[in-house]
């Protein structure tokens, strides 16, 4: 079952629209929901293997989030987005397609962060946050006990 890690939606105010481009990013896909009038809604799955670039251009108060795909016939734009949200649907999206990407590439024995630059956020990085915040989640909820809790806490940040 694929896990929900980002849930982006543009600004309907500034879109004119009650129906703005919704994008949900899961671990293994992304998916893009427009819609038009009432009754028509269009759901497209975009793999991260077919993702070649994301770009994150930035206006004075919103953003607009571009994804380029290697083999589609458009590329997908979502405009008026939160700045903060936009940021971090970028790393995210960077985060998975490295590491998608970094299976086929022809030079494995490299690091990320020498091809990337060393400030570039590692996949890693990303994902332990939101197992954090995952397991914060379950032990509030009481799904977990206090030991069960700490000893993944300690699991997570050991790392």
């Amino acid at each position: 079952m694929a896990t929900l890690l980002y849930d982006l939606k543009a600004s309907r105010l500034m879109n004119k629209t009650f129906f703005t481009h919704h994008l949900k990013i899961f671990d293994n896909v992304m998916v893009l929901e427009r819609r038009k009038i009432p009754f028509h809604k269009e759901e497209t799955t975009i793999s991260y293997s077919h993702v070649s670039q994301v770009n994150l251009i930035k206006d004075l108060f919103f953003a607009h989030l571009e994804i380029i795909n290697t083999g589609g016939i458009e590329s997908i734009l979502i405009r008026y987005v939160g700045k903060r949200r936009g940021k971090k649907a970028k790393d995210i999206i960077d985060a998975k397609i490295r590491s998608t990407h970094g299976v086929y590439a022809h030079n494995q024995h490299t690091d990320v962060s020498q091809q990337f630059g060393s400030d570039a956020p590692r996949a890693e990085d990303v994902f332990d946050d939101k197992a954090l915040i995952r397991i914060k989640d379950l032990y509030t909820r009481g799904r977990l006990t206090k030991v069960e809790y700490n000893k993944l806490l300690n699991k997570y940040l050991r790392r």
